[in-house]
């Protein structure tokens, strides 16, 4: 994952590098690399969303890694951004999923069970899957489908699940740093 970090420093917008420092730090559970990636990439992308043809996808990951920091508000705002300029041009990134899961993480934390079943289902959440094939966040779209369809039903208690919340990164030192940045 330092690799990956370095490698962001010197060119923020490499997106495959970006994409693959996030997913690890998940699969490892260090998600405070994910916001620590996020935040070097951010300005970069944010600057040239208008010339960048990848924007959506840069800006998907971006979000990811923003709410795996906790900056829940800043992962959804980027999201919506994200999307309405994926409708505006012909997203051939298919960056939908990995929006998706941003999202899912906003959602997630915020307890807005009914609001991320909606997202899911339906033609757009069909859609969101589709494009969700890479680095299997389809499988973790389905897995908070799941979890919120149990919440619904009152079946799911998160204390006795043993998922913490990712708000307890919070404490890590790519945080701090983070928060600054992004102000």
């Amino acid at each position: 994952l330092s690799v990956y970090l370095r490698l962001l420093r010197q060119c923020p917008g490499d997106a495959l590098a970006l994409s693959m420092a996030i997913d690890l730090s998940f699969a490892t559970g260090q998600q405070w690399v994910a916001f620590e990636a996020a935040t070097i990439c951010y300005a970069y992308w944010q600057d040239r969303r208008q010339l960048l043809s990848g924007y959506t996808i840069g800006a998907s990951w971006i979000a990811v890694g923003l709410a795996a920091g906790g900056r829940f508000a800043a992962a959804e705002a980027l999201v919506q951004q994200s999307n309405s300029f994926a409708s505006s041009v012909i997203d051939l990134e298919g960056c939908g999923g990995i929006a998706a899961w941003a999202m899912a993480l906003v959602l997630d934390h915020e307890g807005r069970v009914a609001e991320g079943i909606s997202t899911l289902k339906g033609y757009d959440g069909v859609r969101r899957f589709e494009a969700a094939a890479l680095l299997q966040s389809d499988s973790r779209l389905m897995g908070y489908g799941g979890r919120w369809a149990l919440d619904r039903e009152g079946q799911f208690k998160r204390e006795e699940s043993g998922i913490l919340p990712t708000s307890s990164f919070a404490s890590s030192p790519a945080v701090r740093r983070g928060r600054n940045i992004l102000r």
